[in-house]
């Protein structure tokens, strides 16, 4: 995996009942995952703004209320609190519509 790709990678952070985890999803995976919240979820935001690098970064909170079984673990426990966090650079946004600069 070269540079290029690995900049345009969405991270999927996962918080349920307080335990964290983190995958590191593909741009094209990163957009089913964030879609699919953004329908199911009972609370869905979007945020823009930079890092502390200046990076331009999108963020998308999901939250599952608990007793809901839409988030996927809900053969385990009924009752969990699940919120997912998704950061996606800007520069994966854009290259995500072809709107990239092309190399020379």
């Amino acid at each position: 995996m070269d540079a290029t790709t690995r900049r345009h990678r969405v991270i999927h952070r996962a918080i349920v009942n307080g335990k964290r985890d983190h995958l590191n999803l593909s741009l094209t995976q990163g957009k089913a995952a964030i879609r699919s919240a953004r329908r199911y979820a009972d609370h869905f935001h979007s945020y823009e703004f930079t890092d502390r690098h200046g990076t331009g970064m999108h963020v998308a909170c999901a939250r599952y209320l608990p007793g809901s079984a839409k988030h996927g673990f809900s053969r385990f426990n009924a009752e969990l609190d699940v919120t997912y966090l998704f950061e996606v650079p800007a520069e994966a946004v854009t290259a995500s519509f072809g709107l990239a600069p092309r190399p020379a």
